[in-house]
């Protein structure tokens, strides 16, 4: 019974403050019809439409199961924007990649399976719609 109680003040001393300030060092995303938005802590805000990607891509890390292992990787020019799996906007992207005309799912499948370091293209822009 003391042991519940010391780890429920604990809990309340040390980890309820963290979590209120956690929300200010991670990254957000949004998407918004065909705009996805990340906000990055103590940077300004970056925003690309669906159409002026060069290119979609998926990583895996080694990372499981501790951490998020699967990331759609988005990429204009030489902006980069990586986007894990537990986020919502990860799902919302999923539904919006399957209108692409040449989206491959086969890399993405291999992904989910996967427990290594690694990067595949699932989508590049062709030469004739650049």
């Amino acid at each position: 019974m003391i042991s519940e109680q010391l780890e429920a003040r604990l809990f309340d001393w040390l980890l309820k403050p963290l979590g209120m300030v956690a929300l200010f060092f991670r990254t957000n995303y949004w998407l918004e019809e065909q705009t996805i938005t990340a906000k990055r802590p103590f940077r300004r805000s970056v925003s690309v439409r669906m159409d002026e990607l060069d290119e979609i891509g998926v990583e895996t890390t080694a990372q499981v199961p501790l951490l998020e292992d699967v990331f759609w990787i988005l990429q204009r020019g030489k902006m980069r924007i990586r986007i894990g799996d537990p986020h919502p906007v990860f799902k919302l992207l999923m539904d919006s990649f399957g209108s692409l005309e040449g989206f491959d799912w086969q890399p993405f499948t291999q992904a989910m399976s996967s427990h290594d370091n690694r990067y595949s293209t699932c989508w590049r822009r062709s030469h004739e719609s650049a």
